[in-house]
């Protein structure tokens, strides 16, 4: 009816023409409307078409009714833009330590018309996870069954550390069982098991590492926090050796604070993924966020003896279940 009320006369040629539709096909939807509602909305004569007063009354409801769609429609196509609006973001305590600082400075400067609520999550059931554009989760295991899809943002080994003030006291640590009873601090989600192996250069020495649970190595964590500051600052008063992605290792052993311990050893693949409800309609600013996320860590990783590049970062239509 919107279509064809103007000024309260409907002409059949003019609607016809504005709808694209015949004439006797708009004549049969009006009279199938009429005989739905029960009631008589255009007055029909020989050559024209008047509209009723209940007529005009269904015209005016109907008319608000488009006006609100098209703005429902345009509201949906200003956000599939260019990045704008408002991006909520969940994110567990490790990836936000891993990822946020580093990357969301740079992304609110290159996208001024964008947002962000995030928020502290640390499980996935929250339904916080699952109401946010996007969840971000580091994990050093597969996640848990879900229907959401992953996309990989970064990925990286975990290596151990100590206090460079007490670098002597691991001087004559050379293999894993030099670590019997020595207090392990660990920076991860939840407890887990650990496991230390080779790194992929040392293909002679994975037996021993293949064997390290039947050695008598105590790899029980005294400590496990999502909070980086706690593990760091256990390590640094000499407490024992911390397990950290090799990231967090890399900016302290740069800024002095940490040394390498058994730098041919790793625990472990550490990685961040975002999880998002489904892979169709993704909002431009979560597409932003998860390919500047992937450029900001590709190749980061590589100043550390023995330490293996990072991934190349999956591209986004490679995307997977959680």
């Amino acid at each position: 009816m919107t279509a064809w009320v103007a000024t309260g006369i409907w002409c059949r040629p003019a609607a016809s023409k504005a709808l694209n539709l015949p004439k006797s096909k708009l004549s049969r939807r009006v009279a199938e409307l009429e005989m739905r509602l029960g009631v008589r909305l255009i007055q029909r004569s020989s050559r024209t078409f008047l509209v009723t007063e209940l007529g005009r009354e269904f015209y005016r409801h109907a008319r608000n009714m488009l006006a609100e769609a098209q703005a429902a429609e345009s509201a949906v196509r200003s956000r599939l833009g260019p990045p704008s609006g408002t991006l909520r973001l969940a994110c567990s305590p490790v990836a936000a330590a891993l990822c946020l600082g580093t990357v969301l400075p740079g992304f609110l400067a290159r996208f001024p018309q964008v947002r962000v609520e995030q928020r502290m999550l640390s499980r996935l059931d929250e339904m916080g996870a699952r109401t946010a554009d996007v969840y971000l989760v580091a994990h050093d295991g597969p996640l848990e069954d879900s229907s959401m899809v992953r996309r990989r943002l970064k990925a990286e080994p975990r290596h151990l550390f100590a206090s460079a003030g007490h670098a002597a006291t691991y001087a004559g640590v050379t293999r894993p069982a030099d670590l019997t009873g020595c207090p392990l601090f660990v920076f991860a989600e939840a407890p887990g098991r650990l496991l230390l192996t080779p790194a992929r250069e040392r293909q002679d020495t994975i037996l021993e590492g293949a064997c390290i649970a039947d050695s008598g190595l105590d790899l029980g964590p005294r400590l496990v926090s999502s909070d980086l500051g706690a593990v760091l600052s256990s390590v640094r008063a000499g407490m024992g050796v911390a397990l950290l992605p090799a990231s967090c290792g890399q900016d302290a052993v740069q800024r002095g604070d940490l040394v390498r311990v058994l730098p041919g050893w790793t625990g472990g693949t550490f990685e961040v993924s975002a999880l998002l409800a489904s892979s169709h309609g993704v909002l431009p600013a979560v597409r932003a966020l998860i390919e500047l996320i992937g450029d900001c860590f590709a190749g980061r990783l590589v100043d550390l003896p023995g330490m293996p590049s990072a991934p190349e970062p999956e591209r986004y239509s490679q995307e997977e279940p959680a």
